[in-house]
C-alpha cells in the first residue's frame, strides 16, 4: 500500500463563515479579540477591523487597521480598508 498525501487544510475565509447580520459580526469581533490577546497578527487585526466595518463601528475599524498597517506596513489591503473606513466616518459625521 501506498501512503497517499494529504492537503494541508485551506483557512475559510471569515465571510463564508458568518450571515450578514449584526450579531454574527460582533461574534466575530469578540473571538478575534481574543486571538489578539494571546497572538497579535495582521491577519487578526484586519479580519476585525472587517467585521467592526460591517456593523458600522468606523473608530474600531480604523484602529485595528492602522495596527495591522503598524505590524506590516506593507499591506496595501490595510491602507485600502482603512481609507474607506476614514471616508465612511466623514459621510456618516456630516
Amino acid at each position: 500500500m501506498t501512503k497517499q498525501k494529504t492537503k494541508p487544510a485551506k483557512p475559510i475565509p471569515v465571510k463564508t463563515i458568518i450571515k450578514k447580520d449584526y450579531t454574527s459580526y460582533w461574534l466575530i469581533a469578540g473571538l478575534l479579540l481574543s486571538l489578539i490577546v494571546y497572538l497579535p497578527s495582521l491577519v487578526a487585526y484586519s479580519n476585525r477591523g472587517l467585521a467592526y466595518k460591517n456593523i458600522g463601528q468606523w473608530e474600531k475599524a480604523i484602529a485595528d487597521y492602522s495596527r495591522a498597517i503598524e505590524i506590516d506596513p506593507n499591506c496595501t489591503t490595510a491602507y485600502s480598508n482603512l481609507e474607506v473606513a476614514y471616508k465612511k466616518l466623514r459621510s456618516e459625521k456630516r
